[in-house]
């Protein structure tokens, strides 16, 4: 857009608002506000318009779990069409070229597609709700383990999309399906949750921004754009936008009135504000402002989608109920006009930020004692589908533990040494121990992700922990204090199935019910919930070494912290303490423990080419 388009677009803005208030003039001048009485749903769930001046109405009864569908003549304020779902389905706010309506039940994963006459079209089976379609139908893009990817509707294909530069995107914010352009918001590090802002073409895998900024983003006509950043000082948004290298920028005082709460309805130059007396926002050279309140909307409008010819369908939310309004912005009166700020186009790939997380991904080099450790590390990772991170080289990831980290660095470069490659060869030993490609599987389903193993050089608590494991994004973390030379191995398969536990739950939250453990525990049993008490003597009374084999309930009192210590401590000893393991398989209570434990793994690992009976379970 050029300066004399913003121009132009001003006057007509600046007219139409004037005549609005000129009545008689025409004799079909359209009204500014016109309220709908065809509908009232209580439960709005969702509006997206169709042609002719028509708009889809999605309504949900949860109380039945009943969803109705209308089609909404908006110039005749008339139901033209209506269907009644069983279920909770959602409409998808986007266009299609044929017209259709694209709904979606969670609890089914199931989509339904509607032509505008609200006939069935067909079904889809898919995982994800939160995806978009192509324009056209024939293809849906949504998030795989952080990966775009695009399926071919009606099927189970589906490859990533080869983006010119290779994003883990956190979440897809805006899709205008007509112009392919889609908003992402993208990790910046691997090891932390900030997020830039990216728009890209997902049928082409182009990109046309690429900023360290986090906007939420409308997308409007003729390839134009709206940002919206959130001010924290300011507690509200500020507002850049524009097409090409014409662009705008309105600071936050500008939208003070709508209380840091904006969005933008597709497909137009405005901005509205659903707290209180809603508010419309103009955007142009300038920006003008309208109380929706006072121009005849009673209530707060929280959805709005555009319709043909430059109107709005809002929906304001009163008396209980969600009221339709048809409003022209251009014969709205303003009510203030404020001057908005040339600014730089920020749709601008930042080239430095493309490389940036992948630079963090690759850990730095090791010094040059440890490089023959650092080969060892390098082949346990190639054979076993693992991670393992040395001295330096944990930092990052050591930052994002709760439990403050030494590295080993700290230690003498001959004892780092010493100390790195018995721990490695610890790591061999146990990694063996287990059935081939079980480490592997607690990677995501696109292949990344996993255990990763720090080597340092101490963990902080009060409680002498020598071990501990924490989830960040597709990673398991298992630091090692390196400096532990009495039963690594021991302390690997603890912290192993601590990781292994976690993979579970993400699969089968209810797989260990604590209700159902806690009846594998004696009568009136709590467990402590404090690290510090694991070496109190009064609680022997029902372990391995204070009790005979029928009356053990626990392996040692720090499996008397909470459940899931319980539950590693028994695979700890099962896997590397041969003698013990053969006494506490004669405790009824071990024993059906670990009897939960394995089932819980087999039903949520693949066993294919494992061995009949694992290492944990040779002694049943």
């Amino acid at each position: 857009m050029k300066r004399q388009f913003w121009r132009m677009m001003a006057l007509i803005l600046t007219m139409g608002m004037l005549l609005g208030g000129c009545r008689g003039i025409f004799e079909k001048k359209r009204e500014a506000v016109r309220e709908l009485t065809c509908t009232t749903p209580a439960i709005l769930s969702g509006m997206q318009a169709l042609t002719d001046g028509k708009a889809a109405v999605c309504q949900i009864d949860y109380a039945v779990e009943r969803t109705t569908v209308q089609v909404v003549d908006t110039a005749a304020d008339e139901v033209s069409a209506a269907c009644t779902l069983e279920g909770a389905w959602e409409l998808k706010a986007q266009g299609f070229q044929d017209g259709r309506i694209a709904l979606y039940c969670r609890e089914e994963g199931v989509w339904k597609f509607l032509d505008s006459a609200l006939r069935e079209q067909g079904t889809w089976a898919q995982e994800s709700g939160d995806g978009f379609f192509s324009y056209d139908g024939t293809a849906y893009y949504a998030l795989q383990e952080e990966i775009l990817c695009r399926w071919e509707v009606g099927t189970e294909t589906f490859r990533r999309v080869e983006l010119a530069t290779d994003l883990r995107i956190s979440e897809i914010t805006a899709y205008d399906a007509q112009s392919g352009r889609m908003a992402v918001q993208f990790l910046l590090s691997p090891y932390g949750s900030d997020l830039g802002t990216a728009i890209l073409h997902p049928d082409t895998g182009g990109i046309d921004m690429l900023s360290a900024a986090r906007y939420q983003v409308g997308f409007s006509l003729e390839d134009g754009a709206c940002l919206l950043a959130y001010d924290e000082e300011a507690a509200g948004y500020s507002a850049t936008y524009g097409a090409g290298e014409d662009f705008r920028f309105a600071p936050s005082e500008v939208f003070r009135a709508a209380n840091g709460d904006l969005y933008a309805p597709a497909g137009g130059q405005y901005l509205l504000n659903p707290m209180g007396e809603s508010r419309l926002y103009v955007l142009g050279e300038e920006v003008a402002a309208c109380s929706l309140a006072e121009n005849g909307v009673s209530g707060a409008m929280y959805h709005a989608c555009m319709l043909p010819e430059g109107l709005m369908l809002g929906a304001a939310f009163r008396d209980w109920a969600f009221h339709l309004y048809v409003l022209d912005p251009a014969q709205l009166a303003a009510e203030q006009t404020t001057a908005a700020e040339e600014a730089v186009s920020p749709v601008v790939v930042d080239k430095a930020l493309a490389a940036s997380y992948w630079t963090e991904v690759t850990p730095p080099a090791v010094a040059d004692s440890l490089q023959e450790a650092r080969a060892q590390a390098d082949a346990l990772e190639e054979a076993y589908g693992v991670r393992i991170l040395l001295s330096t080289q944990c930092r990052e990831a050591a930052e994002l533990c709760d439990l403050p980290m030494t590295l080993s660095d700290s230690l003498s470069r001959e004892e780092e040494l010493a100390r790195t490659v018995d721990t490695l060869s610890a790591l061999r030993r146990v990694f063996a121990l287990y059935p081939k490609g079980f480490l592997a599987q607690m990677r995501n389903e696109m292949g990344e992700g996993g255990i990763c193993f720090l080597l340092v050089g101490g963990i902080e608590t009060d409680y002498g922990a020598i071990g501990c494991t924490y989830e960040r994004g597709d990673w398991q973390y298992i630091a090692l204090d390196i400096r532990q030379i009495v039963d690594m191995d021991g302390l690997i398969c603890h912290e192993v199935w601590h990781a292994t536990e976690n993979e579970i739950l993400s699969r089968d939250y209810k797989a260990f019910s604590p209700d159902e453990w806690a009846k594998l525990n004696p009568e009136g049993f709590a467990y402590s919930m404090d690290a510090t008490q694991a070496a109190d003597e009064q609680r022997l009374g029902w372990t391995m070494y204070g009790a005979s084999p029928e009356k053990v309930y626990f392996v040692d009192t720090y499996a008397e912290v909470d459940e899931k210590e319980d539950r590693a401590r028994i695979m700890e000893y099962f896997m590397t303490h041969e003698d013990e393991a053969k006494l506490l398989i004669q405790s009824p209570a071990i024993r059906e423990k670990l009897r939960r434990m394995s089932a819980a793994i087999r039903q949520c690992f693949d066993t294919i080419g494992w061995d009949a009976v694992t290492r944990w379970e040779r002694l049943f």
